[in-house]
């Protein structure tokens, strides 16, 4: 195949990735034609050329096009500016050459249809050579390869203190004299490093050329296969292990936040084994407002079980148990040490080849494997502190003091021991910052141990890690909560001697322990002067809290849940054996086994003592849960690659058999008769079991056709058939497939003088996705034994049947145009998207005459949600000096969400008060707040209707829908290299609005309940502007209007500083005195300031939750060696 820079580029690489392949293609036709043939293609073609005054690459260019030659030559070997005049009629090539390359320093060699040019080898005559004093001339032999071991003709091989320049032929062979024994020689190939090797008295040489770096030909991890940056059809981002290693993170979906264009990442909360929220490209169901599109996860080829169906994103924690973390991350078993790359599909051209489980994209997670060079042992270790990020500015005590006694005379009341216990029993002159108090410093600490190695066929990584991290807790508590997490990972590769035959096994394993209070406890709205949460024993302290309250428990909920515990251990294994082998060079077949099983268990204590001041009126209660998970997948496939033309082929085909059970009881008990047998289900009576039982099969046919003409021209095709035990016989397949094309526009002609652009590509797909996420068993008929009668079980339908449902179609569209410039110093990728949701799959309430008016059926309904925007990636090689290095990168998603279609909306009850065509699935329908009434100093709305009525229930046409969508987020990245010091940071950002909780939970002026100090600016006299109400100690209608308005909704909007590292190379001369050690100390921060005008407590994460924890500073310090 020709490969042809203009001469201003001629110093860069311009043999991409896959020369290897085309070269070991090349040589695979001169076996053949050795073989197969008698008179060769070269013979028998004939050449016709009547040309004058063209240059060389023109007339190279001109045989390419009218015959199936291909010429592959370095552009240092040949003059290709050489305007030459030829006619010739029907001569075979060789004889056409002879006339090109005459009384030139060009050579040529045919074999078959490719034609090899090389710069004929020159010698110095003896007698010119400059013979060094006590010298010896002498003849060097060798041969150049790349890493692969495939010869690399056209070499250039000069010595370094001579002017004697030679070549390699096709085999790659060269010979050379030297005049000196102690010179060196230079191997240069385009594409590939130079590499001088000292010569020290040896007489052959044989060099092994390494790649040249270039970001467009880096290997890009896909669904089934892999492809380069520069050959993506499809819309992919990937995240590198250099990124991921440098955040203090325990769950590896942290750390995509602000560094993937297209994908919104939430942190639903401070503990390090809860959910984290990821949606690529918006919301793409009408499951509610705020449900998740939680995406496909792939770990070396094994889906992750809760990934599929998971409408509640409950993660392991099933059957209404979720536990104080709201259900632990099924990412928390994987280590992030361990993982070498994420790649985030989008489109459809990427995710189609997955078919339904596509549906919300797919995030493949590549974890680490060993490497055939020296064995290493890496140790890494950090530990660090985390510290609530925000403090809220609240009343101190006389201010919260003034508020209530205001409050007590707008409402005419005394105040006394019973109805103002804060007034008349507390000490007015305590103050307690309860932000400080509950929201003390914690620790987090982590220790990764990894040792890997291998020779010629084989590779090995061995690793293991601790991580623990303890979540906030009020001072004076013994803070023995934490997460923990014990995990254990193992590599394996071999291929065999000939090169057919490669396997692989990957083996992770994780134990992970949580405990912690038994709910949210950041109740920071608590008077400042209300007493200490302990006693002088240790237990809670009612009796100081209760002075005066006529029996009434006075301490908040929140404050219990420290004696409240939840504890759960969970323990995963996960397995993937990979084999292939190649039956012909071109035709490989593969499988790959994986296997997966989780089970966990669960315990919340709630001992009678926390749950009121006198233990002997309540009950010790205990609940248990158990979750099990397993599941196994075997995706066996056959791919078959081949030359056409002067393009690639390749022919992939698969088959996926995969099944996931899920098992699974929650069980309170009572009566336990002290709190140590609160642990024995059996010293307890039960109150009620809920079990979850569940059993998923799935099976497909899948296939993806690619041809690629050039590294010009590439078109991708993919289908999938689906196969699911979600929907009735007849109903179970579902076809879904892609087309994505890429056009590499500056490998065209026109293109080839610039000296700016040196890289673009024009890229589209249209493809379909699909949902199968009813849940298990949802068509069929079930009964359950509820109640007795008369002593006898009676069994009761709790499902009726129905078949009336099957697969959600999701419809994606992508443009996509990449840029580079400057020999990819800067590059910028711009994509525009659309994606459309048809035939909405969801649960339908069904009516009550059937007798199931507390119940629900999956079903489709005739609604299309739409999903548009823009995505922007731009990176900048700033400075790339010696020592000093400075690169940046930007990204910024714009998405737009609406319900473009929704037909009888309005006979669907359930859905017609929650959205509007033409709107977007998160709007909220809220009052619309007007301010503070001058006259009366309560809350005041529009009436929308004109009717002279305040109506807050649904479907009043007072309600108006608010938009929650996010208008864009993105992240801005630098980072600076000087020596061995390497600093990094990232900022990340969104423009939102959200949900402002404080202070709305309660109206200003409640007992025992604290304000912002805005509250300050109320309404006092008639005529007063302002929007804060008059202080009340009674919640009143307007209150329960205003938390139903508007007037909650505040700007979100934040940059936050997600990321800093900091981090050393010690010189191993200056520490050691060997080359074997390499020591990295580094300082690494997370979440360390935001700049927002949201007052709530985390602006990334705005909810009307104000008793949850934020996500916490974190700042770690900690080193690395590898020995």
């Amino acid at each position: 195949m020709k490969k042809l820079l203009n001469p201003i580029r001629f110093d860069k690489p311009f043999l991409k990735f896959d020369l290897k392949m085309k070269l070991t293609t090349l040589f695979l036709f001169t076996a053949m034609s050795v073989i197969q043939a008698s008179v060769g293609y070269s013979q028998k073609t004939k050449v016709s050329l009547n040309i004058n005054n063209m240059s060389v690459a023109k007339v190279i260019e001109k045989i390419e096009s009218t015959t199936d030659f291909n010429f592959v030559y370095n552009v240092k070997s040949v003059d290709l500016d050489r305007s030459i005049n030829i006619k010739v009629k029907n001569e075979n090539i060789e004889t056409v050459l002879k006339l090109i390359f005459k009384n030139t320093s060009t050579e040529y060699k045919i074999s078959g249809t490719h034609v090899v040019l090389m710069a004929k080898k020159v010698t110095v005559p003896e007698e010119i050579i400059p013979i060094k004093k006590n010298s010896n001339v002498s003849i060097v032999k060798g041969k150049v390869t790349d890493a692969q071991g495939i010869p690399l003709p056209g070499t250039t091989v000069s010595d370094t203190q001579s002017s004697t320049i030679v070549t390699t032929d096709f085999n790659g062979d060269y010979e050379i004299t030297v005049v000196n024994l102690e010179t060196a020689l230079k191997f240069s190939f385009v594409g590939f490093k130079t590499q001088i090797i000292k010569v020290a008295g040896k007489s052959i040489i044989n060099a092994v050329l390494e790649l040249e770096k270039n970001e467009m030909d880096e290997l890009v991890i896909i669904g089934y296969g892999t492809t380069t940056k520069r050959t993506s059809t499809g819309s992919v981002s990937t995240i590198t292990k250099k990124e991921i290693e440098k955040q203090p993170v325990s769950n590896v979906l942290k750390a995509m936040e602000g560094t993937v264009a297209g994908v919104d990442v939430v942190n639903t909360g401070g503990y390090a084994s809860g959910q984290v929220q990821i949606t690529i490209r918006g919301k793409k169901d009408l499951y509610s407002a705020a449900s998740p599109s939680t995406p496909l996860y792939i770990i070396d080829g094994i889906p992750l079980i809760t990934s599929n169906g998971d409408v509640n994103n409950s993660g392991l924690n099933q059957n209404g148990f979720l536990g104080t973390n709201g259900g632990q991350s099924p990412l928390y078993f994987i280590n992030p040490q361990d993982i070498e790359s994420i790649s985030i599909l989008k489109d459809g051209d990427a995710t189609a080849i997955y078919g339904s489980r596509g549906a919300n994209g797919v995030v493949l997670i590549t974890t680490k494997k060993g490497n055939n060079k020296k064995s290493t042992f890496n140790v890494s270790a950090y530990s660090g502190v985390q510290m609530n990020p925000k403090k809220i500015k609240m009343l101190d005590t006389k201010q919260y003091l003034e508020m209530r006694r205001e409050a007590l005379q707008n409402d005419g009341i005394v105040p006394n021991a019973s109805n103002a216990t804060d007034l008349v029993n507390w000490d007015p002159n305590r103050y307690t910052d309860w932000q400080d108090e509950l929201g003390a410093g914690s620790l987090t600490n982590d220790l990764q141990l990894s040792y890997s190695g291998g020779d010629e066929y084989n590779s090995f990584r061995f690793s293991g890690g601790l991580h623990s991290e303890t979540p906030p807790v009020a001072k004076g508590f013994k803070n023995d909560f934490k997460d923990n997490r014990l995990s254990g990972m193992f590599n394996f590769n071999h291929v065999s001697s000939d090169g057919k035959f490669n396997s692989s096994i990957m083996m992770n394993y994780a134990y992970t322990t949580t405990k912690l209070p038994g709910g949210n406890t950041y109740s920071f709205t608590v008077a400042p002067n209300a007493p200490s949460i302990l006693n002088k024993d240790g237990r809670l302290n009612w009796d100081e809290w209760n002075q005066g309250s006529n029996g009434l428990d006075l301490i908040p909920y929140n404050f219990t849940n420290f004696f409240q515990g939840y504890e759960a251990k969970s323990r995963n294994f996960m397995t993937n054996l990979d084999l292939s082998y190649k039956f012909l060079d071109n035709l490989e077949f593969s499988s790959s086994f994986g296997f997966s099983s989780t089970d966990q268990e669960q315990i919340n204590l709630v001992p009678a003592f926390s749950q009121g001041s006198d233990p002997a009126l309540y009950d010790n209660i205990t609940r248990f849960g158990n979750n099990a998970f397993n599941g196994w997948i075997v995706e066996p496939k056959i791919t078959y690659n081949t030359s056409i033309s002067k393009g690639n082929l390749q022919i992939m085909g698969g088959v996926t058999l995969q099944e996931n059970i899920t098992d699974g009881e929650s069980i309170q008990a009572n009566g336990f008769v002290n709190e140590s047998l609160m642990r024995d289900l059996g010293s307890g009576k039960i109150q009620f079991t809920q079990t979850n039982y569940s059993q998923f099969r799935f099976a497909s046919y899948y296939g993806r056709v690619r041809y690629n003409w050039l590294d010009r021209y590439i078109l991708n095709l993919t289908g999938r058939a689906d196969y699911s035990s979600r929907f009735k016989s007849g109903s179970q397949q579902g076809n879904f497939g892609s087309i994505g094309a890429a056009w590499v526009f500056t490998e065209e002609e026109f293109l080839r003088d610039n000296s700016w652009l040196s890289f673009g590509k024009l890229r589209g797909s249209y493809g379909t996705t699909g949902s199968a996420s009813s849940g298990d068993y949802k068509y069929i008929e079930l009964w359950k034994a509820l109640y007795n009668y008369d002593g006898t079980p009676t069994l009761n339908l709790i499902q009726p049947y129905n078949e009336n449902y099957s697969w959600q179609v999701n419809k994606k569209t992508d443009i996509g145009l990449e840029l580079g410039f400057l020999n990819n110093a800067i590059t910028l990728n711009a994509a525009w998207y659309r994606e459309r949701s048809d035939s909405q799959l969801v649960t339908i309430p069904l009516a009550g005459f059937t007798g199931f008016s507390n119940s629900t059926v999956p079903g489709n309904i005739p609604a299309t949600v739409q999903n548009q925007g823009w995505e922007f990636t731009f990176t900048s090689n700033n400075i790339s000096g010696k020592d000093f290095k400075w690169r940046t990168s930007f990204n910024i998603s714009l998405n737009t969400n609406k319900v473009v279609a929704f037909a009888d909306l309005e006979n669907y009850p359930s859905y017609k008060y929650q959205y509007v065509v033409g709107m977007p699935t998160t709007i909220q329908f809220l009052l619309k707040y007007k301010g503070v009434n001058p006259q009366n100093g309560q809350y005041s709305f529009e009436d929308l209707d004109n009717n002279g009525v305040i109506d807050a229930n649904p479907g009043s046409k007072d309600l108006h829908p608010v938009d929650l969508t996010p208008k864009f987020y993105g992240g801005l990245q630098n980072n600076f290299t000087y020596k061995n010091l390497e600093f990094d940071f990232l900022f990340t950002f969104k423009k939102q609005k959200g949900f402002y909780g404080v202070g709305t939970d309660y109206i200003p002026g409640t007992a025992l309940q604290n304000q912002p100090i805005a509250v300050m600016e109320r309404w006092r006299n008639p005529g007063d502007i302002t929007n804060v109400r008059a202080f009340t100690t009674t919640a009143t209608e307007d209150y329960y209007q205003f938390t139903s308005s508007d007037a909650n909704i505040v700007d979100a909007s934040y940059i936050r500083l997600q990321n800093i590292s900091l981090s050393y190379k010690i010189p191993q001369r200056s520490f050691i005195g060997t080359d074997k050690i390499d020591i990295n100390l580094f300082l690494r921060g997370q979440n360390l300031f935001t700049i927002t005008s949201y007052k709530g407590t985390d602006a990334a994460n705005p909810s009307r939750n104000v008793n949850s924890f934020p996500s916490p500073s974190i700042y770690t310090m900690g080193v690395n060696c590898s020995f």
